[in-house]
């Protein structure tokens, strides 16, 4: 293989001047770590910000040798037909793009579009390979990756990291071919799903070095909290913006990105998330039916801690409990402990939202998720459990033992039932935009 001869031929005479990377770190440092050395100089835009999609899934365990692709090491001989990009921001004066295929991500893509009038924007959801062997940028990428190539990472992953930034590069350098070569005129729009991660790392950087291109991003979650504990592989929403505006839920979603991550306020934009229309919210007081939201994978050893503090409270209260997985999570392994637990459980088919809605449950319990919100949203007041490491802004609602929820229902059960809705009312208007809808007026 072309790639794995050439690094090889440069860690020849390298003296054995290791980096270690496998020093004891979190995921995160070690991010950061891979990050600094990889020097990508004099091109037009930050290829550091390109690459994070590789570093992640190298520093959070997502690529380990089984889960290395033959393809994926090979990316260094293709580009993307780019045709869809070029022609979408020169016949419509907004451009949007999302490569994930995500429902809940396409449908808060189609939502925000939705306002708009249809010939006026063009989507692309998708761009077709096509095969491009540069030896310029093969070569120039190695070198910039030649303080990596000296650590004591594998070869393996080495070459997985080199031949991204290669394809990327040859992505970037069609990009200014193609763009160059047709007539922007003033007040263009381009509105990537996530400017944080991915190609579209590469489109927003490069429409921002045009005058008559504006680039915008989409928050598709809460992803500007601040983590206590350590930082999840999700910190990349805010620390690797690439847009030059981002579209807000709320003013305390704009605070939020602003404070933990210091991206000027006047860039932050706030439009409201179509997903949540104006309603009035009227806060359940029945404690008997529970809907349990477990959280993503990196939290599976806290959602046992949490299960197992629920199971001795259902023990000793009359409470039905229903578990709702994020998709993340291994269903068959939390479908044994939720019947050893007498427990129920959703099909992993089931949506949040309609779950959440069915009318068959009183209250819920979540932490680290955004779903906190939601269930809110949906009339059902959620008890969070303590051992949190996302900071959420929320109620007085957090509990670590079975006592102490116990405490927390005996409470809530006397206070006035329009006093806690409007409660919740303000806290959603606030971080969600419920009722605001700006994307006409930001994207028309």
């Amino acid at each position: 293989m072309v790639l794995s001869h050439l690094i090889l031929l440069l860690m020849e005479g390298n003296n054995n001047i290791g980096i270690d990377l496998n020093k004891k770190m979190t995921n995160w440092d070690y991010f950061l770590t891979l990050r600094k050395y990889i020097n990508p100089r004099g091109y037009r835009i930050d290829f550091k910000k390109v690459i994070n999609k590789e570093l992640i899934n190298i520093a959070y365990k997502k690529c380990e040798h089984e889960n290395l692709k033959i393809r994926s090491l090979f990316k260094f001989i293709f580009s993307l037909d780019l045709d869809p990009i070029t022609k979408g921001i020169e016949n419509n004066k907004l451009l949007a793009t999302n490569f994930i295929s995500r429902k809940d991500h396409q449908h808060l893509m189609d939502s925000c579009l939705s306002t708009l009038k249809y010939d006026d924007y063009t989507k692309v959801t998708s761009l077709n390979y096509k095969i491009r062997i540069n030896p310029r940028i093969i070569v120039q990428s190695i070198i910039d990756c030649k303080e990596l190539i000296k650590s004591d990472l594998s070869k393996k992953k080495i070459i997985y990291i080199i031949s991204s930034l290669i394809h990327y590069r040859n992505i970037e350098d069609d990009f200014y071919k193609s763009i160059r070569n047709i007539k922007i005129v003033e007040n263009k729009k381009y509105l990537a799903l996530n400017s944080s991660i991915g190609i579209e790392t590469i489109f927003c950087q490069g429409f921002n070095n045009y005058s008559t291109i504006t680039s915008y991003t989409l928050t598709h979650g809460q992803t500007y909290v601040k983590y206590s504990k350590f930082n999840p592989l999700d910190n990349i929403n805010g620390f690797n913006i690439t847009a030059s505006k981002v579209i807000a839920w709320g003013v305390g979603q704009k605070e939020e990105l602003y404070s933990n991550f210091n991206f000027p306020r006047e860039s932050i934009l706030v439009a409201g998330n179509p997903k949540y229309t104006v309603r009035k919210i009227i806060i359940k007081k029945d404690f008997t039916d529970c809907l349990v939201i477990l959280p993503r994978i990196v939290y599976d050893e806290t959602n046992i801690e949490l299960l197992e503090i629920l199971y001795r409270f259902k023990n000793n209260n009359n409470c039905d409990m229903t578990l709702k997985l994020h998709p993340s999570l291994d269903y068959s392994y939390y479908k044994i402990i939720a019947e050893g637990y007498g427990m129920s459980i959703c099909s992993p088919d089931s949506d949040l939202i309609t779950e959440l809605q069915s009318g068959e449950y009183d209250f819920g319990i979540v932490y680290n998720s955004t779903s906190y919100y939601e269930a809110l949203y949906c009339g059902l007041l959620c008890f969070r459990y303590g051992n949190e490491n996302e900071v959420y802004i929320g109620l007085n609602d957090k509990f670590s033992t079975g006592l102490e929820l116990t405490r927390l229902i005996d409470k809530y059960r006397k206070i006035n039932e329009n006093e806690l809705s409007d409660k919740v009312e303000i806290l959603l208007k606030s971080i969600m935009g419920i009722g605001v809808n700006n994307y006409r007026k930001i994207l028309g």
